[in-house]
């Protein structure tokens, strides 16, 4: 079998392969030659020391060969070693869970042990080398990771704001009634937040159990109510405010691929998402390649004389979400994005239902966005048009 993904390697007989099972405190390795008989276990932790150790183990096991590493875990608790063994000159794969999972289960025993965990990502490593993403690191892909945890961020405290307007709206009415709505026309604005976090109408004795005051008397529930509204008000800006902290320091780290934000409903925070999942446009041959990592591309289904094509949910499911979101606030009305509509009205049209017409639109904003990453142009309305 040929390793036409690694330089100077014609054979797999010319590699050795280590597999490594990554935890917290310690990380195990298998290795195995290019037949698949096992040449040698090491365990690790992160310490630098250790780390050097596990590279003239790595030296001295391979001999002449060359050295091919699977991380089953490359961004959590295996970044650190990802990082060293690539910066040390091995190519490193990144090895799905799942294919590890299949392969267990192929198995006649099941057995799980951090050996023979390893022991397993050394086979898949081997059988499915072509199709595993190579680990790379660089600054752009430091920056690109970093965007997505800051979206994971400002995805998570947006959630959190949801469950606080709803608790603060159900407070609310419990305490005014429906004329809550007649004080200010949106009872989660700024003005309005700050006006219930200062109201201190009635104010509350404190909830402190060490009070003293609380042996003699509790407060009064609707003391009881006033403080939460105020509680939750504040929680609610704190939210907003932490959430324009978030929202300016993605629109720092966007560098080279702020030209997307001239793309019609590709705002910061899609953006974001959208860059920080691709990390680097150079992985994807063309844009039929990023569509379907983003899972957006249908997968064949035929048999026989049938030919069927369904819809794939497989790809990166964060991914698909940003362009999901970016075409359907393209359709938004009072969005003004002309070429979209016409694009999305037409599919219509042409017999899709209002799904599918959607599907089209995300698949393509894929190669649109893939143009404009690789060319670092701006968004062409006129030259999309054409095109379309």
């Amino acid at each position: 079998m040929l390793l036409k993904n690694i330089e100077g390697v014609k054979d797999m007989a010319d590699c050795f392969f280590f597999g490594a099972d990554i935890h917290k405190n310690n990380h195990t390795f298998v290795v195995l030659d290019g037949f698949q008989q096992e040449k040698g276990r090491f365990f690790v932790t992160d310490e630098k020391k250790e780390l050097k150790e596990l590279k003239e183990w790595i030296e001295e096991t391979k001999g002449n060969k060359r050295a091919v590493i699977g991380l089953e875990d490359t961004g959590g608790h295996g970044r650190v070693i990802s990082e060293f063994l690539f910066r040390a000159g091995y190519p490193v794969y990144k090895v799905s869970p799942g294919l590890v999972a299949q392969r267990r289960r192929r198995t006649a025993h099941r057995d799980k042990s951090d050996e023979k965990d390893a022991l397993l990502v050394a086979k898949t490593l081997i059988s499915e080398i072509s199709g595993l993403p190579r680990v790379a690191i660089s600054e752009k892909i430091d920056k690109s990771k970093e965007l997505k945890e800051l979206a994971n961020d400002y995805d998570s405290l947006v959630k959190d704001q949801t469950r606080t307007k709803n608790k603060l709206h159900q407070l609310l009415y419990r305490e005014y009634g429906p004329r809550y709505s007649e004080i200010f026309k949106s009872p989660f604005s700024l003005k309005a937040l700050k006006y219930w976090k200062e109201n201190k109408e009635g104010d509350c004795l404190s909830l402190d159990p060490e009070y003293s005051e609380l042996t003699a008397e509790l407060p009064r529930l609707e003391y009881i109510r006033k403080m939460r509204i105020r509680q939750k008000a504040e929680e609610l800006l704190f939210i907003k405010e932490h959430l324009k902290v978030l929202a300016k320091l993605m629109e720092g780290l966007l560098f080279s691929h702020k030209n997307l934000l001239t793309l019609p409903g590709c705002g910061i925070i899609v953006c974001s998402r959208i860059v920080g999942e691709i990390q680097d446009i150079e992985r994807f041959e063309n844009s039929s390649d990023l569509a379907k990592y983003a899972g957006i591309a249908p997968r064949d289904a035929s048999s026989g004389k049938t030919t069927r094509r369904k819809n794939s949910r497989s790809g990166n499911r964060q991914l698909n979400k940003a362009f999901y979101r970016l075409a359907l606030s393209q359709i938004t009305k009072g969005r003004n994005n002309a070429a979209a509509i016409e694009y999305y009205q037409r599919k219509i049209a042409e017999g899709k239902s209002k799904k599918r017409a959607l599907k089209s639109l995300m698949r393509r904003n894929a190669d649109i966005v893939y143009a404009m990453m690789k060319n670092g142009s701006d968004y062409d309305i006129q030259r999309h048009m054409e095109k379309t």
